[in-house]
């Protein structure tokens, strides 16, 4: 693999995030920005590059740096951008499928998940927020900070996991919590409960 530079500007992108696996590709978003600081002129992008090879199979911009885990499944993924966007791309191609706002334009720096047809996400403001994954449709939202207590830094960064029909999540001042019988969240398959 060589490093790819931008279009424009012809500096190397950074990429400060996790890397995701999927399918025959691997995806990484990059971009300008950090955890800590938004850069003065945001941009980043996502892109993906054949696992084999690391031929670019394609490359989408985008209006910020790309930093949390990408999330994916077989036809999409789930991008978190600094920006507060959440944008779902089309795995192939990656084409836009659809883009919410779930945290205004604070930063979004955790990664969302995909379970079955729903996304968890978590806004830097310590609001668990769960989407279609097919549409973007907000079907719910639940504070996760401790009540008094929202949270100042804006840091609550902890991808949501899902496992055994139970969403794990830390935030801010909220602590680590298990959320119990959710209804979005599918029931394991037997083959997962056998060891």
């Amino acid at each position: 693999m060589r490093p790819s530079r931008t279009a424009k500007e012809g500096n190397y992108d950074a990429a400060d995030g996790a890397v995701t696996l999927a399918s025959d590709m691997v995806i990484i978003g990059t971009g300008r920005g950090n955890f800590a600081q938004r850069d003065r002129s945001p941009v980043g992008s996502v892109m993906a590059l054949d696992r084999l090879t690391g031929k670019v199979m394609w490359r989408v911009k985008m209006l910020d740096t790309v930093l949390a885990p990408i999330a994916a499944d077989a036809t999409r993924l789930i991008c978190p951008v600094r920006n507060g966007l959440l944008i779902a791309l089309d795995l192939r191609t990656g084409k836009r499928l659809w883009l919410r706002s779930i945290n205004g334009i604070r930063p979004l720096l955790a990664g969302a998940v995909l379970a079955g047809p729903t996304v968890y996400a978590v806004s830097g403001t310590g609001v668990l927020v769960v989407l279609d994954a097919r549409t973007g449709r907000i079907t719910e939202k639940m504070r996760i900070n401790k009540p008094g207590r929202p949270g100042t830094g804006r840091m609550s960064i902890s991808s949501p996991l899902v496992a055994n029909g139970s969403i794990y999540v830390g935030s801010e001042t909220g602590g680590r919590q298990c959320l119990i019988g959710a209804k979005q969240v599918p029931k394991p398959s037997n083959a997962s409960r056998r060891k």
